[in-house]
């Protein structure tokens, strides 16, 4: 799968990212050099849109990632799979699995969108909220 930056004002595609083996199912901004993907294959990348280079893959779903986010507080990443798994990312690698309570990791459908609320201002901490939706 590949994902394709173009320029809105002539219409043209002026770069395209390839590393996916799969799909590429979500992106998101993290800063105005940065994105991540998620995709098919199991994987979440970080992007430099400067270089055009995938600066990190990371791995740990075991189905298809349906959802990125990235959370500036903590500079964090969330993302939700057909596995039924949030995974809570740095940008330098894994940090936890998200659950419904405190012996379990996993949903009961799979994870189609992963969003945050600030619970106060000023606060580094962040609530997921899960979107489950079967098929």
């Amino acid at each position: 799968g590949s994902i394709q930056k173009w320029d809105t004002n002539s219409d043209n595609c002026v770069h395209t990212f390839e590393g996916h083996k799969y799909c590429v199912t979500s992106i998101a901004k993290v800063d105005d050099s940065h994105f991540i993907s998620g995709s098919d294959d199991r994987t979440f990348k970080l992007w430099n849109i400067i270089s055009k280079d995938c600066i990190r893959t990371l791995s740990g779903h075991t189905e298809e990632i349906n959802a990125v986010m990235y959370m500036p507080t903590g500079n964090t990443s969330l993302t939700g799979s057909d596995d039924t798994n949030i995974k809570v990312w740095s940008l330098n690698g894994f940090i936890s699995d998200v659950g419904s309570g405190k012996d379990t990791t996993s949903h009961e459908e799979n994870v189609e969108e992963v969003t945050h609320t600030d619970l106060e201002r000023g606060t580094t901490e962040a609530r997921a909220e899960v979107s489950n939706t079967g098929d």
